[in-house]
């Protein structure tokens, strides 16, 4: 079976156009894998990243793969759905929108897009100790405000993304698969796709906060995440919003917190209620 064609050249990739699956229990080189949503999932292992290889080509959820989003593929989390990955060699964390399966080898524990490992700092190295939190579903529609807010509000994070100096070909994933049903991806395949990508022009830089440094301000805490993800939308206007998931199971919930932008009074004057009364308080 050989790998599903390139349907995107470049880096102009449409986002969403998939569908929602958990999926049935699949093997892969003789293990067996049993996709479910666990909503306390938290386990440590190790990453891997994967680039132009599967570049513009399907995922397996019928989303299209872009290296240069904060994306990752899982062997068993519900797609498209949210993870929490921390790079425990460096204590850097960032949002991820699973929409694809894999790795497949050595029990790695999960498969970062080129950008994902990039901002977790082990692009150049292949291979890092992560950490994995679930964080609920994620829209069919693709939309990465999220994954992107919670990125620009990291204090490590500077907003300054350089690919000049990306590797001509893939650094070593040991990805074997990245169907859900059957190996289909054969490891000679995978060489030859990784030998024969060809280079992509390098991304633009993404938005950052501008001004003066300021820390997120708590504008909630809810017991859904879609009641998050609508006080997120409320807080669009007056600065990037963030979602965490706080505890796990039946005690998990989710914070909401805003970094405004321009002047904090302005930003609260744009919010109402509770937002006010948040913006208000971080001052």
């Amino acid at each position: 079976m050989t790998a599903s064609p390139r349907v995107v050249a470049g880096r102009a990739v449409p986002k969403g156009g998939g569908i929602y699956k958990v999926g049935k229990p699949y093997e892969v080189a003789g293990r067996w894998y049993v996709p479910r949503e666990v909503a306390h999932y938290d386990r440590s292992g190790v990453a891997s990243w994967y680039g132009k290889a599967f570049h513009g080509r399907r995922t397996a959820n019928g989303e299209i793969y872009d290296m240069y989003a904060l994306t990752a593929g899982h062997p068993t989390l519900p797609l498209p759905s949210y993870a929490y990955v921390t790079n425990l060699d460096n204590g850097r964390t960032i949002l991820v929108r699973i929409n694809d399966r894999g790795p497949y080898v050595n029990n790695r524990l999960i498969d970062l897009s080129w950008r994902s490992a990039h901002e977790l700092g082990y692009s150049r190295r292949g291979l890092a100790r992560a950490r994995v939190r679930y964080a609920g579903r994620a829209p069919l529609n693709g939309n990465d405000a999220a994954e992107r807010q919670y990125l620009a509000a990291q204090s490590w994070y500077r907003g300054n993304l350089n690919v000049a100096q990306m590797p001509s070909s893939d650094i070593s994933t040991g990805t074997i698969g990245r169907s859900e049903t059957a190996p289909a991806w054969s490891v000679g395949a995978y060489r030859q796709q990784r030998n024969t990508a060809a280079a992509d022009a390098p991304e633009t830089r993404p938005a950052t906060l501008g001004g003066p440094a300021r820390l997120p301000v708590d504008a909630g805490s809810f017991a859904t995440l879609a009641e998050a993800e609508r006080m997120r939308h409320e807080l669009a206007d007056v600065g990037p919003v963030v979602v965490e998931q706080v505890g796990f199971g039946t005690e998990a919930s989710f914070r909401v917190r805003v970094v405004p932008r321009g002047n904090i009074s302005d930003a609260a004057s744009a919010g109402s209620g509770r937002i006010r009364a948040a913006v208000e308080g971080g001052k």
